[in-house]
């Protein structure tokens, strides 16, 4: 790679191994952690609890809340990256938006948390590129 001529190998191995923006993104799956996050940083987490917990809520509505807060407090990894979760996901945050619990932005950041950028190690499929790999592809080692 004529780009990285004249780098340390270890900035080189390091440059392979980072999230690329020009790549594209893969699903992958999602901390619980991040997902309170984003909820509490909004405020909605409340919301959601409090709709959760409230009889007076419309059953459809209070469902899908006790589902997202027992995902969220019971569970550490959202298998997002399984296209019928990943599916079903985006649908009760969106039902969620509908009833007014979540904003668009927030459902918008939450379901954004699967989509992460690739690395040209993982793209390529070579596993982590080390600073010796480096070496040996210059012929340094």
């Amino acid at each position: 790679m004529a780009q990285f001529a004249g780098i340390a190998e270890a900035d080189v191995a390091a440059a392979l191994n980072a999230p690329d923006t020009s790549l594209p993104t893969k699903r992958s799956d999602v901390t619980t952690y991040d997902a309170r996050e984003i909820l509490l940083s909004t405020g909605e987490w409340g919301t959601v609890i409090l709709a959760a917990e409230n009889a007076a809520v419309p059953q459809q509505v209070r469902g899908a809340c006790i589902v997202l807060r027992d995902a969220i407090i019971q569970t550490t990894t959202i298998r997002i990256s399984i296209p019928q979760i990943y599916n079903a996901t985006a649908n009760l945050l969106g039902g969620l938006v509908s009833a007014g619990i979540l904003t668009n932005d927030t459902r918008n950041a939450l379901m954004a948390l699967a989509d992460v950028y690739q690395s040209w190690a993982e793209m390529e499929g070579v596993g982590a590129v080390t600073t010796r790999d480096v070496g040996i592809a210059r012929g340094n080692v």
